[in-house]
């Protein structure tokens, strides 16, 4: 072996540039992930998301005004998509998706020795119930959402 091989790879293309071309290739990359990863850093919010009180207080200026009414205008749909979602979950076992639907489904797949894929939707099924909670929980922020509508006159 001289060194001639260790530069260069003759056996990936008649040029011997193989091995080159990948290395730079390598080298862009990394020298891109370098620059992109402090880009994608900075480009994280820094301040929080608003809070209730803070649309509030937008509420009573100018442009607060069309924005709260611009929230408003949405509630309705929001709420009538958390309850759709509420009540698919919530449903009995004939319902495709239910929490119920699917507990049948890991007792059929238990019962039948598959327990792969029982642990699947095992896991399934407690990312269900932990999103019944979320979506109760949507619904209350709704409802206050709902008070702040009418508090300031818009109509939600």
């Amino acid at each position: 072996m001289n060194n001639d091989s260790l530069t260069t790879d003759t056996s990936t293309n008649s040029s011997g540039h193989g091995r080159r071309r990948w290395i730079i290739g390598l080298s862009a990359l990394a020298i891109t992930a370098a620059v992109a990863v402090p880009m994608v850093a900075s480009a994280a919010p820094a301040t929080p998301a608003p809070t209730v009180a803070a649309v509030t207080a937008a509420a009573n200026g100018g442009t607060g005004t069309n924005r709260l009414a611009k929230v408003c205008a949405r509630v309705g749909t929001a709420e009538g998509k958390v309850n759709a979602a509420l009540a698919r979950l919530q449903a009995d076992a004939s319902t495709k998706g239910s929490i119920a639907w699917l507990q049948a489904q890991i007792a059929d797949a238990t019962a039948k020795g598959k327990t792969e894929k029982a642990t699947l939707l095992q896991g399934r099924l407690d990312t269900r119930q932990a999103m019944v909670q979320v979506l109760q929980l949507k619904l209350t922020e709704i409802g206050n959402v709902k008070q702040i509508c009418t508090a300031h006159g818009v109509t939600a």
